[in-house]
């Protein structure tokens, strides 16, 4: 069968259309949301005793996963950092807080969804002063 130009042209916006669409359902469908409320809760059973009073739930091609990181990091916030994509347990805790989106952050007795600085840093002031400042992991 021999290929024509016309051939190559329709081929070629075909592979065109079809990146497009996978980008689009990715940017929009799975894209990251920013925090914009805040659930409070006893989540204390998920720190099992352990010194941290923040926990990430999130995945490493995450954007906005990243940039809380970073953010607790900078403040020298001790961490739990949990990759519901490498890990059953965390996986589970995960679903188990109704999450649908990450990053899931638990901060003390708040739950945030996404990732937003400002109600981050709020819910870092709630805590306990001697819970706040330790070494990021």
């Amino acid at each position: 069968m021999k290929k024509t130009k016309k051939d190559a042209v329709i081929y070629t916006f075909l592979v065109l259309l079809i990146t497009i669409s996978v980008y689009f359902l990715v940017s929009f469908i799975l894209k990251p949301v920013p925090a914009t409320v805040f659930d409070r809760g006893d989540f204390s059973n998920y720190f099992n005793g352990k010194k941290a009073r923040v926990i990430i739930y999130g995945t490493s091609w995450c954007r906005s996963c990243a940039a809380a990181r970073d953010y607790l990091k900078s403040k020298h916030v001790d961490f739990i950092d949990y990759d519901i994509d490498y890990s059953d347990d965390a996986k589970s805790q995960y679903l188990e807080l109704g999450g649908k989106t990450v990053p899931l952050l638990l901060i003390g007795n708040r739950r945030l969804r996404g990732f937003n600085p400002k109600m981050v840093k709020d819910a870092l002031a709630q805590l306990p002063q001697d819970d706040q400042v330790g070494t990021s992991n």
